[in-house]
């Protein structure tokens, strides 16, 4: 026969279970949701830089759109109004063409390095709002969907 003890400290071990199933849980979905947006971040940077090479041959923002595309379409990733990107070229001969953007999200280039004549720019925006990023944790006030990553790249033009 057991005893009230045993009974009530079997109680206390469900419980222990349920919360440190609730925790490992929880730990989980941080360690995903981070873990996509880092894995993405490196594409967008690396999209940046690819663009900017691409630029520095002298491509324009249409041919930059397709490149970024092309290395962020593993994550699903399109410029539109999560996405965007900048062409600065200071050295274009004309005004309208020395900052060209694509898509509809908001994209700020950052002011430093200072470009020369024979620099361009490139930077990529992405809104962490659409699929692969999940924000599993706006629950416990943790929220990234209003969050944007920014990568830029800096090259030199090929003469």
């Amino acid at each position: 026969m057991q005893t009230l003890r045993s009974r009530s400290r079997r109680g206390a071990v469900t419980l222990e279970a349920i919360l440190g199933l609730i925790l490992l849980v929880v730990l989980f979905v941080a360690v995903l949701q981070f873990g996509i947006a880092g894995t993405v971040r490196n594409a967008i940077s690396h999209s940046a830089t690819v663009a900017a090479r691409e630029a520095a041959k002298g491509a324009q923002v249409g041919e930059l759109q397709s490149v970024v595309e092309a290395v962020l379409a593993p994550h699903q990733l399109v410029l539109g109004p999560s996405a965007a990107i900048v062409l600065e070229d200071p050295g274009a001969p004309l005004v309208a063409d020395q900052i060209q953007r694509a898509g509809l999200l908001p994209c700020n280039p950052p002011v430093s390095p200072a470009l020369t004549m024979q620099d361009v720019r490139v930077t990529v925006c992405v809104r962490l709002n659409t699929p692969p990023f999940i924000n599993g944790l706006a629950p416990f006030g943790i929220d990234i969907s209003n969050q944007v990553i920014t990568a830029s790249a800096v090259m030199r033009k090929e003469q």
